[in-house]
């Protein structure tokens, strides 16, 4: 003689399984948020003029040079978005200066010239921020020029 088994399913089973399939699903779904999200900041971030500055007020330039960098690599240029003129202004002027005291010390008198005029239309360029020149000049022991050659 045979048992039948009532097939009845336990309320308890039942609502364990639904939230069961409910969390995993969300926990599919925060990978997949956090993952995108991940490759959108590594790959497709782009500093805003204020996070620039911000990091060049710190006196942290390499951080900022390698904002502008990215920006400029993702295609963010000052023609584009005229907000970034001037914190892009003052990067060309650290990077140029920088140039300019290498070449200055390796004795080549025709790099350095080039990258003292990079300098000064960085300058031009740098409008009320060119207080930052003289921090500059100070980090490169560079002397400013005030118009006439050295």
């Amino acid at each position: 003689m045979r048992v039948r088994h009532n097939k009845t399913r336990d309320p308890k089973g039942i609502l364990f399984y639904v939230l069961a399939t409910i969390l995993g699903l969300l926990l599919i779904g925060l990978i997949i948020a956090f993952v995108v999200r991940l490759n959108q900041s590594y790959y497709r971030y782009v500093a805003e003029p204020n996070d620039i500055l911000r990091t060049i007020n710190r006196g942290d330039y390499a951080d900022a040079w390698q904002d502008v960098l990215n920006n400029r690599a993702q295609g963010v240029t000052e023609k584009k978005d005229p907000a970034y003129r001037l914190p892009y202004a003052v990067m060309d002027y650290y990077i140029a200066a920088s140039y300019y005291t290498v070449y200055q010390e390796e004795q080549d008198p025709e790099k350095a010239a080039l990258y003292r005029e990079k300098m000064e239309t960085a300058y031009d360029s740098m409008g009320e921020l060119q207080y930052l020149a003289e921090e500059i000049d100070a980090c490169f022991e560079v002397e400013r020029q005030t118009g006439e050659t050295e």
